[in-house]
Formats: structure tokens, C-alpha cells, sequence
């Protein structure tokens, strides 16, 4: 677990250890679906730009996106000892298992901005549990 996603709460990860036990994987990691879509997201080129990821069918909102994309979050990976050593790392497209947690308490801490948003989400989720009971 890397330490700049420490919102992951205990559940999440026990749910992903039971996930990784049950279904037997040899490799799985944390997602959550993508608040930017592909289908909005540009690449810049030397010579213009072009979309990420174009629709197969034009559409104009958001919930007629016939795909579902989700973003590494970077909070819980499980591997195996020979996952790892023959993959060089945790993650293999259509190998790796992936488990989804919810986006909102998540973020990765990589500047102070995000350490910032980190603090106001836990100040803002323990305000939540004192309500909650």
C-alpha cells in the first residue's frame, strides 16, 4: 500500500484481500471510474491534437458514453511473489484483477495542494461517522 493514498479505509482492503483469496488472482489493484472521460481528454501533437479515445457513435452527453473507463488509484496492491518477478511489477492488462473503490475519498498525495484536499476529506468523513451514529 503506498502511502500517498492513506484514505483507503480497513474494509476496502479487507474486501480486496478477500477478493484476491477467493477468486484465487495472481495479481490485483485498486480503481475507481474516471471523473475525466477519455472521450473529453485531448493529446497534443506537433502538428494539432487529437482525442484520447473517440466514441465509436457521436454523442453529445455524458451518460450516453457506451464505455466505462477507471483510473489506478494507487491504494491496495496485491501480488503474488512470481506475479511480480515475472511481470516486473503488480500490474499485467487482462491479467490483473481489478477492484473498484469509490472516488470520493480518494486522492493521492503527490504536492501539497493534494495534502491539503487529503486533510479536509478526513476532517470532512470523521464529521460524517459522527453523524452517522
Amino acid at each position: 500500500m503506498q502511502p500517498t493514498s492513506p484514505l483507503r479505509t480497513l474494509g476496502e482492503v479487507q474486501r480486496a484481500i478477500s477478493i484476491y483469496e477467493k477468486l484465487k488472482c495472481s495479481s490485483l489493484i485498486s480503481v475507481h471510474p474516471m471523473k475525466e472521460h477519455p472521450y473529453e481528454c485531448v493529446h497534443r501533437k506537433s502538428e494539432g491534437w487529437e482525442y484520447l479515445k473517440a466514441p465509436e457513435i457521436e454523442t453529445n452527453r455524458r451518460q450516453d458514453y457506451s464505455e466505462i473507463f477507471y483510473f489506478i488509484d494507487g491504494s491496495i496492491y496485491i501480488a503474488s511473489v512470481e506475479f511480480i518477478r515475472k511481470n516486473n511489477g503488480f500490474i499485467k492488462p487482462s491479467e490483473t484483477h481489478l477492484f473498484e473503490v469509490s472516488s470520493e475519498f480518494n486522492v493521492d498525495i503527490d504536492d501539497s495542494t493534494d495534502l491539503v484536499v487529503a486533510g479536509s476529506l478526513l476532517r470532512y468523513r470523521k464529521n460524517l461517522n459522527h453523524i452517522d451514529n
